[in-house]
């Protein structure tokens, strides 16, 4: 019989507590767990994790659940192949298969097939496929084996990733080769989770067996060619390298308030999100004089005066501003000291900085490396996926609503749509509770404040009303055309406006010419990051 032991932590640099993320409505580790518990070869399943004071939520969450599981904690919380040596001490099975916590779609048949060839030669310790397949995170071998990989691996480049001293010393090993059946073959994606963008790509997988009546798994996946269908939505990750050092480090400098709404914000979100996923660095957002209250480790509050005291001098160290040009020109002492710098939207004068300007009616200057236009839009990745499953999910509630993001309109500007029949009210997290309270009280038919399934609800919408701003330009992403309202705009977003209505993309109920103006997210974001990358890296 087989021991599983699955390898996970909870201190994920690039998306802590990834295993209890949902795949449709489960978890991670759920699925994971309800996978193996059906293997009729595997009679004992572990957790072996770091240590308990940073990973107890596995036992607090599914000890009760799985009364089956047992949980290892180790104190070397790096030292992960020592862990795993230290737990086969404890193992009774000859045999064990050791499954990564962050794959998903583990495939009984596949371990199945390794331990009845294995079973059967006793000079092997290991087994593995003659050719790539798709299988991510599935190492069985024989559970006294692991005391000469533990021996081995010397380096602290071994003892972090458990069983790479087999694959980059396989001489020291007796390894069986296994036939693989024809639906585990290529190596065309990812089937790990280690950033938001492989979330989306298995929560689309889900969607879309869930939409043909099929169970998701591992081999319904891949005969229904899921994997190269949906991989465009996290081809971009970088797999982070397991020697990789001298990592660059990254300030995102914004704000957060009444009024200057939340525009600025969520750009230095979408620019977070896609750093992490597309290069091996640190990155740390800094909110200047915010009203957002959610602080991170990775998200800090300061004040302008203490943004000062930042080392701008470090050759390794990258900012990144998305503030308003009244902001920046308070910090331009600070900001002239930096060596490198990104600016987006508004920027100061500034030799060798890049400038990328989220604006359809601007043009590029390439000389003075500015970068703008329509290309240069910074709109959030989960658009891509609610296009994706718009093409096999069908709506049917049409209504209306009026999104009023974080600066809004005025009340006299509510007060006439609420007289409109059947209108709902998103409002956003910097609404105070005395203005939620009074358009409670205004004729609205229901009110959303901060909906987490945002474009979900935009995509099952008949008619949105807006403010000009980033909300605008993520419902034509949708493939929406917004009424934007902009009686009281300043002459440089008006031109904005001006653009959008020209071209049929808002205030318009025609959408015969939108799809050819449609703003496509991922050929926008390859496009600044490919720019940011060669400022970075070159």
């Amino acid at each position: 019989m087989i021991t599983a032991i699955i390898n996970a932590r909870c201190s994920s640099s690039r998306l802590p507590f990834k295993h209890f993320e949902k795949i449709g409505n489960k978890t991670i580790i759920e699925i994971i767990l309800n996978t193996l518990k059906k293997n009729k070869f595997i009679n004992e399943i572990y957790i072996a994790t770091g240590p308990y004071n940073k990973n107890k939520k596995f036992k607090l969450e599914l000890k009760k659940k799985y009364k089956y599981l047992k949980f290892f904690f180790y104190e070397k919380e790096n030292n992960v192949t020592e862990r795993i040596y230290k737990l086969s001490k404890k193992i009774n099975n000859k045999f064990c298969v050791l499954i990564s916590g962050d794959c998903v779609l583990i495939d009984n048949n596949y371990i199945e097939r390794l331990y009845k060839t294995l079973s059967k030669k006793e000079n092997y310790d290991f087994i593995i496929s003659k050719k790539k397949v798709q299988h991510e995170g599935i190492k069985l071998f024989k559970t006294k084996a692991w005391k000469k990989v533990n021996n081995l691996s010397d380096k602290n480049i071994f003892q972090e990733n458990p069983g790479y001293i087999v694959q980059v010393k396989p001489q020291k090993f007796n390894i069986l080769k296994l036939n693989p059946q024809e639906y585990e073959l290529g190596k065309n994606s990812r089937l790990s989770v280690d950033t938001k963008s492989d979330i989306d790509f298995f929560e689309l997988i889900y969607q879309y067996l869930k939409y043909k009546k099929i169970e998701f798994s591992f081999k319904n996946a891949s005969k229904n060619k899921c994997f190269s269908k949906f991989n465009y939505i996290n081809d971009h990750v970088k797999q982070k390298k397991p020697n990789e050092k001298n990592l660059k480090k990254f300030y995102l400098i914004t704000s957060a308030n009444k009024s200057l709404g939340l525009g600025h914000f969520k750009r230095i979100k979408i620019i977070e999100r896609e750093i992490r996923e597309r290069f091996t660095a640190n990155v740390d957002i800094i909110l200047l004089d915010s009203t957002i209250k959610s602080e991170t480790p990775n998200c800090k509050f300061i004040t302008k005066n203490k943004f000062k005291n930042i080392n701008f001098a470090n050759k390794r160290y990258y900012f990144i501003f998305d503030l308003p040009i009244e902001y920046l020109k308070t910090l331009s002492k600070s900001i002239l000291k930096i060596k490198n710098l990104i600016f987006i939207d508004k920027y100061l004068q500034k030799k060798n900085s890049l400038k990328i300007i989220p604006a359809v009616s601007f043009k590029s200057d390439l000389k003075k490396k500015i970068y703008a236009g329509q290309k240069c839009l910074l709109l959030d990745r989960e658009i891509i996926k609610q296009n994706q499953i718009n093409n096999f999910v069908k709506y049917k509630n049409k209504k209306e609503y009026l999104t009023i993001g974080g600066t809004g309109f005025s009340n006299s500007e509510i007060l006439e749509l609420s007289k409109k029949k059947n209108l709902n009210l998103i409002l956003s997290s910097l609404v105070n509770k005395n203005k939620i309270r009074y358009f409670k009280n205004s004729g609205f038919n229901k009110i959303f404040i901060d909906p987490e399934n945002i474009y979900k609800l935009f995509a099952n919408s008949k008619k949105i009303y807006c403010r000009f701003g980033v909300t605008t330009f993520e419902l034509i992403a949708l493939n929406k055309v917004p009424a934007v309202l902009y009686k009281y705009e300043n002459n440089e977003r008006l031109k904005e406006i001006n653009y959008l209505k020209s071209k049929k993309m808002i205030n318009c109920n025609n959408k015969s010419q939108l799809d050819k103006n449609k703003i496509f997210i991922n050929k926008n974001l390859n496009y600044i990051f490919s720019i940011i990358d060669k400022f970075v890296y070159d």
